[in-house]
């Protein structure tokens, strides 16, 4: 990894006051706003429009502000003595185990709204492009070296003819501008590598020169926002990693993410993978579990994330009818978090990272399904049973009706849907739970009936048990309930 240094050097100072949303001088939504740019479509596959200029800008030519990685306000000085979260290898936000101050991390790979520089001081929906939006951009136009208006930079052109320019705006370090008219850094929103949270993602180019590469988050670097099509991302839906648009509190402080689908593996090629749509599951296929197994399976005894916890039996693939065999009597956290089958492994269509996901505690699926009217049994294009939860800003699509479950009580008559009503549920940011069986050695039952989904406790209160976060059938729900490490349940991951 390297961060290219140009050597044209000058001085560059700007103050910036933080202002209520929706007067942002940048926001296009401001009748007041002095500064005028578009959205543009560029036809992305994502639907994704990317601004006309930078955050700060007068026009598509003007290098408007820099930023530190995380910072809202401009200033006169750029290094780790003036950076808002810390120091090198001594974080204080976003950072991985051994990088943050006095042994702090929060594993954190993607900048949140509040210290999203575009969010802050445009508005309108606008957010920094992810290092997976910037290759989108990068794959599906031409981007050509060029000359606007008398500034060097790139020129990107769609194939529906439109197009946006990025000025060879350089960057920020100490109290120099340097590289200005020679090259051009683009923040992204993402942490460069786990192992390595000092640096994110960056756009560079210089010439022909023209790529992705890490930045170090104490230089200050121009940002170019975009938004989802018609302004407002949707609450529906999962971003690039697969994880849910919409939040869900599962304490009185802390909200997390679902991942698109439930937790799969394929032994043959040790590759985990989420299923592709919330409503799959892979059946009685699961009875062919096995280290050599070339298909795949989603029912996992408890704590076999493939980490070596002391058990015998800890690989995804553990068909044991010994109890005896698993990990018993311990949490998937702390000293054995790596038990837990997202927080240890890369999941590759969510992110492809370790320590990105992970397993929700029991009392995490207590308050989620304590939420008044927030779940319910339903029955999805007339054969697929399970349950729906709703995300906390929660509003039922037009022409569409809602039964709550009751406490212990619910049934997958309560809710039927066409497949086409499901998908307005989902885009409004539902979450299906399948009732996808259970598995016990190499025998599968209850397919398509009954729901088991782990959490990452353990029983307390009965010697060598598990918790499973929640338990469901059509007239009966549970949450939590115990049962042996042995049997092979769901998994769905979410993300803090």
């Amino acid at each position: 990894m390297a961060v290219t240094m140009l050597l044209c050097a000058g001085l560059w100072s700007c103050e910036e006051t933080p202002v209520a949303p929706g007067d942002e001088p940048n926001n296009p939504d401001n009748p007041d706003n002095p500064i005028a740019f578009e959205w543009v479509d560029l036809g992305l596959p994502s639907g994704l429009l990317w601004a006309s200029q930078n955050v700060g800008a007068t026009s598509p030519e003007d290098y408007g502000n820099y930023y530190a990685w995380g910072e809202t306000t401009t200033k006169s000085y750029y290094n780790w003595n003036t950076y808002r979260f810390g120091e090198y290898a001594a974080f204080t936000k976003y950072c991985t185990n051994t990088w943050g101050l006095n042994g702090f991390y929060d594993n954190k790979m993607t900048l949140e709204p509040e210290d999203d520089p575009a969010t802050v001081n445009m508005g309108g929906g606008a957010r920094t492009p992810t290092s997976v939006e910037w290759e989108e951009l990068l794959a599906n136009t031409t981007n050509t070296w060029t000359i606007q208006n008398g500034v060097h930079g790139v020129k990107f052109t769609a194939p529906n003819g439109k197009s946006i320019f990025l000025p060879a705006a350089g960057y920020h370090r100490f109290g120099d501008l340097i590289g200005d008219d020679g090259g051009g850094f683009y923040w992204s929103s993402s942490i460069y590598a786990e192992d390595n949270p000092a640096f994110a993602w960056i756009y560079f180019f210089a010439g022909d020169d023209r790529h992705m590469e890490g930045g170090s988050r104490e230089y200050g670097y121009p940002v170019r926002a975009v938004r989802g099509t018609g302004g407002t991302p949707s609450q529906g839906g999962f971003d690039q990693n697969g994880a849910s648009n919409a939040l869900f509190s599962v304490s009185s402080s802390k909200k997390i993410h679902f991942s698109r689908g439930n937790l799969q593996y394929q032994a043959s090629t040790g590759t985990w993978r989420f299923a592709e749509s919330q409503l799959d599951f892979v059946g009685d296929a699961n009875a062919a579990i096995s280290a050599t197994n070339s298909g795949w399976i989603d029912l996992f005894a408890y704590g076999t994330s493939g980490w070596n916890s002391g058990a015998t039996a800890y690989q995804p693939y553990s068909a044991s009818w010994n109890f005896q065999d698993y990990l018993r009597n311990v949490d998937l956290t702390g000293n054995y978090a790596e038990a837990d089958w997202g927080w240890h492994n890369a999941i590759s269509n969510g992110g492809n990272q370790t320590h990105m996901w992970r397993t929700m505690t029991a009392a995490e699926w207590q308050y989620l399904l304590g939420r008044s009217g927030k779940w319910g049994l339903a029955t999805i294009g007339g054969s697929t049973r399970g349950m729906i939860i709703l995300p906390d800003n929660w509003t039922t699509p037009g022409g569409l009706s809602w039964t709550a479950g009751n406490g212990t009580y619910g049934y997958y008559d309560d809710n039927i849907y066409t497949a086409s009503q499901w998908q307005q549920m989902e885009d409004a940011g539902a979450i299906f739970l399948p009732a996808a069986g259970d598995r016990d050695g190499d025998e599968v039952y209850n397919i398509g009936w009954r729901g088991n989904y782990w959490s990452s406790s353990h029983d307390s209160e009965t010697e060598d048990y598990s918790l499973r976060g929640v338990h469901f059938d059509d007239g009966v729900v549970f949450c939590p309930a115990g049962d042996s490490p042995r049997v092979g349940y769901s998994v769905r991951l979410v993300k803090d």
